[in-house]
């Protein structure tokens, strides 16, 4: 039988990233394509893979980042440590949200425009996610961590 805190603990992480996945592809959505008729349709396909791949990469990328500033930068401050990794973070994990973005909403028809409207996803969503990544990685993060121990 599984642990009912263990299942509260998942949950608390499929609803973080759910709403974090939900609100960047959601603004990638809009920059390409408006509020059109499919825009719901696009949105939902962008999401679904963005959280599919997303949930274990985030975490992946949580981790090196976090081995790779405190290694690189052993001397900082731990709330700039945590604010590295956040801009970290936002420089990955948005590049691959609009690679999901991009493909739910277009396809792969050729690189040339799917590389235009990677590019418009990928820097509409950035300024979001550097404020959001660090907010998230100092505020939240110790937060989330304190309550999964």
């Amino acid at each position: 039988m599984i642990n009912k805190q263990l299942l509260k603990k998942i949950f608390v992480m499929i609803g973080m990233m759910t709403l974090i996945g939900g609100t960047f592809t959601a603004i990638m959505t809009y920059v390409n394509i408006g509020f059109t008729d499919d825009f719901f349709t696009k949105w939902s396909e962008s999401l679904f893979f963005a959280v599919i791949f997303m949930m274990p990469l985030g975490g992946v990328f949580m981790f090196l980042s976090n081995k790779f500033i405190k290694f690189i930068f052993p001397n900082l401050r731990y709330i700039l440590q945590n604010i590295l990794v956040g801009i970290c973070m936002a420089l990955c994990m948005e590049s691959i949200m609009a690679i999901s973005t991009t493909v739910s909403i277009i396809g792969y028809p050729n690189f040339d425009l799917f590389s235009s409207f990677w590019l418009k996803s990928y820097l509409a969503a950035l300024p979001f996610a550097l404020v959001f990544s660090p907010i998230m990685t100092i505020v939240i993060k110790p937060r989330i961590e304190n309550f999964l121990a």
